[in-house]
């Protein structure tokens, strides 16, 4: 009997030890930006949704309210973050109408090309195998519309620019504004701003972190993580999210 309880316990021990060995590794990821990502703590929400989905990660977050990406180049702490781990994933988000700028006027904004491109570099440096995207941001009513006078210029502005910037650097898109532009036009009732008409609202950091989840993992969220949000609004959401990436 003690040879066969021993035996059990053998067994059991050498499973654990199997599936420690197996178990998939978190995805590590670097994500850089300013106050579109930490108000109402986006990244917090895409942690949330990914083990919700039975993923792990470890997100690093360096985020500063109005920081370009010329400034994260000269932030110590970015640069720390950068230099002393190694990503698989990095997810930059520029100032808000840096990419529109740049599809406005590619010669006058070639700096915000050239930064873009100095950041990838420097995280390839240590990161050689990171995958990098690119924050396609979200057109908003604040200024005259960031001064393109309407929603349709600024998300056609905003679109062209990040992809011509995630060519150059090779980079995947991360396409936040394209599902606020689709949510603002069918479901109006959700409000995705705050009452500056240009950050995202609490649902607003929840649809940028549906879309970065499935445009970083290809598959549609399935389980119902609401992030402590109204169920409805929050299936809403991730159906835009999920239909957004499936169709592209």
């Amino acid at each position: 009997m003690r040879k066969l309880r021993w035996l059990i316990v053998c067994v059991v021990l050498s499973c654990i030890s199997s599936l420690a060995v197996h178990a998939e590794p978190p995805l590590r990821i670097l994500w850089i930006g300013n106050s579109f990502t930490y108000f109402d703590s986006a990244h917090v929400k895409f942690q949330s949704i990914a083990e919700g989905e039975g993923r792990q990660v470890q997100v690093n977050a360096q985020l500063q309210g109005g920081y370009s990406f010329q400034r994260h180049l000269y932030r110590d702490q970015t640069m720390s973050a950068i230099l002393y781990n190694v990503y698989d994933v990095a997810i930059l988000q520029d100032m808000s109408r840096n990419m529109a700028l740049y599809a406005q006027a590619p010669g006058r904004g070639r700096y915000i090309l050239k930064d873009a491109q100095e950041l990838t570099d420097r995280i390839h440096i240590y990161s050689p195998d990171a995958q990098i995207y690119l924050e396609q941001t979200w057109a908003f009513s604040d200024d005259n519309f960031g001064r393109f006078g309407s929603y349709e210029v600024f998300d056609k502005l905003l679109q062209q620019g990040t992809a011509k910037v995630a060519k150059s650097i090779k980079a995947k898109v991360t396409p936040i504004g394209e599902a606020f532009r689709i949510c603002r036009e069918t479901h109006p009732e959700i409000e995705l701003y705050t009452p500056d008409l240009k950050h995202p609202s609490a649902y607003g950091a929840y649809l940028k972190a549906c879309v970065t989840y499935v445009a970083l993992f290809g598959t549609p969220i399935t389980h119902d993580t609401d992030c402590g949000l109204d169920s409805e609004i929050c299936t809403v959401l991730r159906s835009i999210a999920n239909k957004l990436i499936t169709n592209n």
